[in-house]
């Protein structure tokens, strides 16, 4: 069986982000681990900061009314300056 969880390093021990499959006490596991530097833009940290800095803008509405809502900055809070700056 291979299954992968999310887990956090703290304390000198993983900690799972939700809980793994039911094991038996003893079972060996072999880990893999992936680790996302802080500094990434895919680091959870930083697209939970875009994600909330996306829901606090102030939305326009454009001045023909075609149903669409923009907001004024999107490029810079998706991508972090101009488009392609990641």
């Amino acid at each position: 069986m291979t299954t992968t969880i999310q887990a956090v390093y703290r304390g000198g021990m993983f900690h799972p982000t939700s809980p793994p499959p039911e094991l038996p006490d003893g079972t060996p596991v072999e880990l893999t681990m992936s680790v996302t530097p802080p500094d990434d833009p895919l680091h959870p940290a930083a697209v939970l900061a875009r994600i909330r800095a996306i829901a606090a803008v102030r939305e326009v509405t454009p001045p023909v009314d075609d149903g669409l809502v923009v907001s004024e900055n999107v490029g810079e809070i998706l991508y972090g300056g101009p488009r392609g700056a990641l």
